[in-house]
């Protein structure tokens, strides 16, 4: 666990309050401001600190991958045992809360140099914008087979119990199970009381947290439950008016079987006693800021009981307008009855039902005897109220300060209740001193309750009209529900509600809930059993558990703007009503710029599919055979659209289709594979477009409805009008996503590979190129769920080579955890300028138990959902599509990944390049700073080698010469930026390309043409128009490569070329520093200078190409002791050196040998690797790692004639001087 201790001694622990448990000492952190954190592993591991949530230098990063760092920017990725490491966070001032958001956000830190281990250890604590003093929860699961410490554990139970097996999962609230925590106390009515929660875990669950009899207000939303989740970050306020003991607990049943529940108390707390104030007449001023006091006050920390005053006042809606209160009368039975699931179901749709409701092994055709709330006219209980039966219980409606007189009656075998969810106020309407939440009715009795709608029930501010909430019994909540004990209440606002209990502002109201019941708890299931026609078979089979698992939906009567908060639904879904009339939405608005037509060629092709892994040994097969979505330019489907760079990183995704609000969008959908497939786009829906829509495109396709199987070799044509309802708000960002699909059969389409991006803009903006756009899914292929594994086996595994498919091995690793297709940070194409304005739409369409937690390493983004909110993580749920926007602050290499351990060690994972767009320098083809070795070509004329291809090479034989236009020259280096060319002239003519591509390649093996941002084959570059100007193409976005090809394709005589290539180091931090021109004299300083009575060899002469008598520094004497230092004002990230030499008449001075030594104070001083000086030319130095340094020395070694040296040096600024 991570422990605070007093000083650097590391021998007295910081008291901390008991209800933190397991976790860390909350690190607090202000926007703008600096965190040290002074760390010493005293475990047995190598250990790190990784934050989350804001920005950081990569030499604080505290996590470990190839991010082309080095040296002492590696130091922080793992602290053996015994070490020390000092991290240091500068924050930036965009990584604090929004107005939208509280006051405080709440992000966490761990370890991770084994993200799955460490975690499961215990290494995780809070990260805090800002101290608050509030209660931080853990809602984690932790698997101690997958700690460092696990055998260690296992082996102390066998010794203790005398038994190996025992439980491993443990589900818990800080480190407790089973209301073990010990002091969440809060006082009553004392202000507002904060709560931070953070999932934790390294398996994808999900847990419903409640607190019990309270509601709280997260944003500007009233909730009773909270989804939380691993890397799930949530700041919740209470208001604690109700005395007692109240529950804290996951609403699932097993995790809640399982321990994670806890209890906080609310005490009656004396009033504080108020203190005269200080006499301001004597008041002693001071310059001392008050804000500056140390924060880490022990007294101040150490809290059970919390008074709080918020800095901002909570805000609350006046739902009731001082309106007349209103009393409800409901009577409400508990009747069983016998429900079946399907009575849709014609005994004819073979095919639907063996898709969606399989044969069930007790043969009950679904249906089962159940218990319902069923509502009547009066307290006789005789007469029903309405007539359709129904499993959910009759909907209650009220607006805040109404009352709900509830007279309940048993008609059921077993005893139940009727107890509403997020009501604080629930009342006995008879004298009884029992909980009524565990207060059983028993069969045939009969009670009366008082609810009362108080406004800390009630809608906030960015509520709906109605808040939706659960009524249920309580006495065994599992099997009551399962039994069939639910209904719906709403909570609405004054306004939303009228007298006789219609909701205003609407004709019809529609409700659709989202249920899982499980009839394996269910009161009745023994009952059920007996009804089987056969043996009743074992109940411990999971095929048979499973069977009796029933999804199911329900759909009454509900208002639209209610139903986000009804059904569990993912933030990008809608719900539609589809009347037989047209209505007036169906009409463009007339202000808008009218109909666009976006049309889209695309077709299902089959591939061979490469996941990026590069070692055989680490997957079952070396490639696997798809089909993906292409695009094409014509309906001929004959010229297929090649990607650009941009576009590089969708990998196995299909193309990006993009439109706007009110659009007209046209797909030519063509079936190139061997079966059929469909295509639905998710995301738009057309109510006309289940006919056919009428064609606006001239297509030899036919109208296609779309879900439909397309037989292979066959084509259709779709059309979907985009409504405004469906493009983003007036509150969202421009753009929303969406995905289209296959649909035949849509698990198994979509592991073999048919996915694809969709974004809808508003209008106006889609011709925006301000902003670069990245679709990223998050998904998991299984390739045993694909329609070409059993193809795909008998290709790669033909006999003697057998597959044994019931192995668990062969599931494993035929699944990749990948991001657009791609596993371990093999994705292409995620390149992207400082400072530029991102947009991440991102996707996750897997199954149910298939969550991430998308996770950009030092950058946080905003989200837009009606406000603007900070995030460090995005959840991302199945079925849900987001978008999240940010601008880099902090160039380098940074991970993209799910950062939940078990996701994240599979290989979802990928690399996202941010460079420095100013950091363009020549990388030294004139300048020799390229080697000869460096330079190689396909061929070349004569004498006119591929070494001369230098800028401005002089001489009769001065450049290369190809000997037609399949020839090439290729050169060795990183990220290149441009490219400048010249040609020459020989014999009295003119030689030079005017037209070329370019071609690059990491390995040699593999190449790629460069396309830029165009969809072409390739990106035609303008050469020379004689043989003497230079050229200059800049390339955006640039290229990373160790190898690039220039290939002539039009010249003059022959393809000659003499050129410069523009670029930097992948880090972005080869910039001259300022010697040259910027540093002042008075920042140059020597052991010693010649002078002489002409001229005067200062060390403030030692710059660059310096020119004049005296053009360079030189010592007194020559000898090994003499050093030229340079103060560069700040400590910068110097990663090499330029040196020349200069000459004094005739005379050639020149170091040959040097060593640099560096310091950040001008006291403390180390030493690097030495390098070398070649007369005038200049000749750079690059560290092996970059050094971290203000004074930089360099000392000669060794020189010809006399030492004389210029100087630059290369690097950029260190992010606390951004």
């Amino acid at each position: 666990v991570y422990r605070e201790y007093t000083d650097s001694t590391y021998t007295v622990p910081k008291p901390r309050p008991a209800w933190t448990g397991i976790q860390g000492p909350v690190i607090v952190a202000q926007a703008g401001n600096r965190v040290i954190v002074h760390f010493k592993n005293l475990a047995s591991q190598p250990y790190s600190i990784s934050p989350v949530g804001i920005t950081y230098s990569k030499q604080s990063e505290g996590a470990g991958y190839d991010d082309s760092t080095a040296g002492q920017e590696k130091e922080d990725d793992a602290i053996s045992p015994g070490g020390y490491y000092e991290y240091v966070w500068d924050l930036s001032p965009w990584d604090g809360p929004t107005p939208s958001d509280p006051d405080c956000l709440t992000y966490s830190y761990s370890s991770q140099v084994d993200t799955v281990r460490d975690v499961n250890s215990g290494l995780i604590g809070q990260l805090g914008s800002r101290r608050v003093p509030a209660f931080v929860l853990l809602f984690a699961v932790f698997d101690e087979t997958k700690s460092w410490y696990g055998q260690v554990g296992e082996r102390m139970s066998r010794e203790k119990f005398k038994r190996s097996q025992g439980r491993k999962e443990y589900h818990t609230i800080n480190g407790y199970v089973n209301s073990t925590l010990p002091g969440l106390t809060m006082c009553q009515d004392r202000n507002t009381m904060f709560w931070h929660l953070i999932g934790v875990g390294t398996a994808p669950e999900i847990h419903t947290i409640q607190f019990q009899d309270h509601t709280v207000q997260v944003l500007s939303h009233r909730k009773v439950t909270m989804d939380v989740a691993p890397m799930t970050f949530i700041t919740a306020e209470m208001r604690p008016n109700i005395l007692g003991h109240f529950l804290i607990s996951c609403q699932i049943y097993s995790h809640r079987h399982d321990g994670m529940n806890a209890m906080f108390t609310v005490d009656k707390c004396p009033e504080p006693i108020t203190l005269p104030g200080p006499d301001l007449r004597n008041v002693k001023h001071t310059d001392e800021d008050p804000s500056e006091e140390d924060s880490y006050d022990d007294n101040n920390f150490l809290f059970n009981t919390i008074n709080f005053l918020p800095k901002k006042p909570q805000v609350h809606v006046r739902s009731s307008r001082g309106g007349l209160s209103k009393t409800w009368t409901h009577y409400i039975a508990a009747e069983e009855v016998t429900w079946d699931y399907t009575p849709h179901l014609n005994p004819t749709d073979r095919d639907f039902q063996s898709r969606y409701f399989p044969a069930s092994p007790h043969h009950l055709d679904y249906k089962y005897k159940k218990v319902v709330y069923v509502e009547y006219t009066d307290a006789t209980f005789t007469e029903r109220k309405s007539p359709v039966s129904k499993l959910i219980g009759p909907l209650l409606k009220g607006k805040v300060n109404d009352e709900f007189h509830i007279t309940f009656k048993n008609l059921a075998s077993h005893p139940f209740n009727i107890y509403p969810n997020g009501l604080t106020k629930i009342i006995p309407l008879q004298n009884i001193e029992n909980n009524l939440r565990s207060m059983a009715v028993p069969p045939n009795e009969t009670f009366s309750y008082m609810w009362k709608l108080t406004t800390e029930d009630g809608p906030l501010e960015g509520d709906p009209q109605c808040l939706t909430q659960l009524y249920q019994s309580t006495i065994s909540p599992e099997r009551d529900l399962a039994s069939g004990l639910v209904g719906i209440l709403l909570i609405c606002k004054y306004e939303a509600i009228d007298t006789r209990g219609l909701l205003l502002g609407s004709d019809k109201d529609w409700s659709l809930v989202f249920g899982v019941f499980d009839e394996n708890r269910s009161w009745y299931f023994s009952e059920n059993m007996q009804k089987s026609s056969q043996n009743i078979p074992d109940i411990t089979d999971p095929e048979f558990y499973n069977s009796n698992v029933i999804y199911s939906e329900f759909i009454s009567i509900f208002t639209p703007n209610i139903v986000s908060e009804i059904v569990t639904v993912f933030q990008n879904s809608d719900i539609y009503c589809h009347p037989s009339d047209v209505s007036a939405t169906d009409v463009v608005d007339p202000r808008s710029r009218g109909i666009k037509y976006q049309t889209y060629y695309i077709a299902a092709e089959e591939v061979t599919w490469d996941y990026g892994i590069r070692k055989p040994f680490q997957k079952f097969l070396p490639s696997y055979k798809k089909v993906v979505f292409q695009g094409y330019r014509g309906e001929d489907f004959k010229r297929p659209i090649n990607r650009g760079a941009l576009q590089q990183h969708l990998g196995l995704l299909g193309p990006l289709i993009r439109a706007e609000a009110n659009d007209l969008i046209t797909v030519v959908f063509k079936n190139n594979a061997s079966r059929p497939y469909s295509f639905h786009l998710h995301g738009v829906y057309d109510r006309s477009q289940g006919a056919g829509v009428a064609q606006t495109h001239a297509s030899s396709a036919p109208p296609g409805v779309p879900g439909e199987p397309v037989p292979p070799g066959e084509s259709r044509t779709y059309n979907w009008r985009v409504s405004r309802k469906q493009g983003p708000t007036d509150t969202e960002f421009d753009c929303k996503t969406g995905a289209y699909y296959s649909t035949v059969d849509k698990e198994r389409d979509l592991h073999s590979g048919l996915i694809g991006p969709l974004v809808i803009c508003r209008p106006g903006t889609l011709g925006n190129h301000e902003t670069t756009e990245f679709a990223l899914l998050f998904h998991t292929f299984d390739e045993t769920k694909s329609w070409y594994m059993e193809e795909n086996l008998r290709q790669h595994c033909a006999p003697p080579c057998q597959a044994n498919t019931a192995d668990p091995w062969y599931h494993i690793s035929n699944k990749f955890a990948a991001i657009n297709g791609y596993v371990a940070e093999t994705l292409p194409g995620l390149l992207v300028a400082k400072y530029q304005q991102v947009r991440w739409h991102l996707l996750n369409v897997g199954n149910d138990g298939e969550y991430h937690a998308v996770h950009f390493h030092g950058l946080p983004f905003t989200l837009h959902t009606g406000q603007e909110h900070r995030m460090g993580v995005y959840n991302l749920f199945p079925g849900v599509f987001g978008t999240v926007e940010m601008t880099p602050p902090t160039d380098g290499t940074w991970l993209v990944e799910c950062t939940i351990g078990d996701y994240q060690l599979a290989g979802m994972r990928a690399k996202l390049l941010v460079y420095n767009p100013h950091c363009i320098f020549p990388l030294g083809m004139k300048s020799r700073r390229i080697e000869d070795s460096h330079i190689t070509a396909s061929d070349h004329i004569g004498n006119w080698e591929p070494r001369l291809a230098r800028l401005d090479q002089s001489g009769y034989i001065n450049a290369w010469m190809g000997t037609d236009s399949t020839s090439w020259l290729q050169v060795r280096l990183t990220l290149i930026h441009g490219i400048e060319t010249q040609g020459v002239r020989s014999k009295l003519r003119d030689h030079y390309i005017t037209f070329f591509t370019i071609s690059y390649s990491l390995d040699q093996d593999t190449w790629f043409t460069y396309r830029g941002n165009s969809t072409r084959k390739n990106y035609l570059f303008h050469g020379n128009m004689d043989s003497s100007r230079l050229k200059r193409n800049i390339f955006y976005p640039p290229i990373v490569a160790r190898y690039i090809r220039i290939q002539p394709l039009q010249f003059v005589h022959k393809p000659a070329v003499r050129l410069e290539l523009l670029g930097c180091d992948l880090n972005s931090c080869s910039l001259p520093l300022g010697l040259q021109k910027m540093i002042p004299d008075d920042s140059f300083s020597a052991s010693s200078s010649h002078s002489s009575f002409f001229s005067s060899w200062k060390p403030s002469l030692a710059r660059l190409h310096k020119e004049g008598r005296a053009n360079a520094w030189r010592p007194k004497n020559n000898n090994p002791h003499e050093w030229l230092q340079v103060d560069l004002g700040k400590v910068k990230r110097i990663t090499g050196v330029i040196t020349q030499g200069a000459k004094s008449l005739l005379t050639e001075m020149m170091v040959t040998e040097f060593s640099v030594t560096f310091s950040q104070d001008g006291q403390t001083w180390s030493s690097v690797s030495e390098g070398s000086s070649q007369g005038e030319q200049e000749v750079v130095t690059v560290f092996d790692s970059p050094l971290f340094a203000r004074y930089l020395r360099i000392h000669p070694r060794g020189w010809i004639n006399d030492i004389a040296l210029r100087l630059e040096v290369l690097g950029c600024n260190t992010p606390q001087d951004l």
